[in-house]
């Protein structure tokens, strides 16, 4: 008789709510690894599905910023260089958004920006467990000898990245629309790359500037007739940079677009290994932004945490799941 597959602790999304449940180690298929995590970050689209906002499958298992190691591979039936060098033992971090493979963003390898695939912790099962599967395409290798809980910005410093590939030029003024880490890396990002001029604020700016990078939606923007305030002193031409994920809805009157014929682009992700290798690079900054760590079964104080503290990351240590204190030892 053959043996029943291992139960292990998982926080699923079970009839609108963050649950802690037993579950099987999940099969692995062909081109696919199984992931033993080892540390898992809290984002806000994890707080928004956890409190039903965000449409997610029910039972879906959450988390989608997760570092660990991979125990087992399935099949592999394609070759390919890059993908080769990921070996069982190895620390990988995870692009939790798994591509279509058959859009023109795919077929063009371009598939972090594929707007067809799954999330995980949203349609398909995430990192808040013990173990997870993914492609084999998903996965990169962690090449630092950073902690994984650094390692596990990997996928919010892609996102962040992704405000490089929106048109702006480095002599205009940049208004970062935001608090919190994720605003302050995309500032920080920016900084990097060589734009100077760059503001930061929820508070409407007061002077004329060029561009708007939205992070996070202030009041303002989510009521009708009041984003004026943000858009009057956008120059023509200017541009509005959407990089925030939220269940809300955002107001922006068009007769301003059209009489100052602005513009808007939307980003999504850049590669993860050049987040990885930014990561490496600018270690300093993100140890700043570490906060409280937490066991799974701690996962209702944790998503409290992560609500209240925007300005550090809370993590849930689930390798070592025996972990009662809320603090790291």
């Amino acid at each position: 008789m053959q043996k029943e597959p291992k139960l292990v602790s998982s926080l699923c999304l079970c009839d609108g709510s963050s649950t802690l449940v037993n579950t099987f180690i999940p099969e692995v298929l062909p081109n696919e690894v199984l992931i033993e995590v080892s540390v898992a970050a809290i984002c806000l689209t994890d707080i928004y599905a956890a409190r039903g906002l965000i449409s997610c499958h029910d039972g879906v298992i959450l988390g989608h910023e997760f570092v660990g190691r991979v125990v087992k591979m399935g099949q592999i039936k394609y070759s390919n260089k890059e993908k080769n060098e990921i070996r069982v033992g190895d620390r990988v971090a995870a692009m939790p958004f798994i591509p279509c493979g058959v859009c023109n963003d795919c077929k063009s390898n371009l598939s972090w920006q594929c707007n067809q695939g799954d999330m995980l912790g949203i349609n398909r099962n995430g990192g808040f467990t013990q173990y997870v599967t993914l492609p084999l395409s998903q996965v990169h290798l962690i090449k630092n000898s950073l902690a994984d809980e650094i390692n596990t910005f990997a996928e919010p410093v892609a996102a962040s990245l992704s405000v490089l590939q929106a048109p702006i030029e480095k002599s205009q003024k940049i208004w970062v629309c935001g608090t919190g880490r994720i605003a302050n890396l995309c500032t920080f990002i920016l900084n990097e790359h060589g734009y100077h001029n760059v503001s930061q604020s929820l508070a409407p700016p007061t002077k004329s500037y060029d561009v708007l990078v939205l992070i996070q939606q202030p009041e303002e923007l989510v009521q009708k007739n009041s984003a004026q305030n943000w858009i009057k002193n956008l120059s023509s031409d200017g541009l509005i940079v959407l990089k925030t994920r939220t269940p809300d809805k955002l107001f922006i009157p068009i007769n301003q677009l059209i009489k100052k014929r602005l513009r808007i682009q939307a980003v999504n992700y850049a590669p993860m290994p050049e987040a990885l290798a930014f990561i490496e690079r600018h270690v300093t900054f993100f140890n700043d932004l570490l906060g409280t760590f937490y066991s799974l079964q701690q996962h209702k104080e944790a998503f409290s945490e992560a609500q209240r503290n925007i300005e550090q990351k809370v993590f849930f240590e689930i390798k070592s799941l025996g972990l009662t204190d809320s603090s790291r030892a």
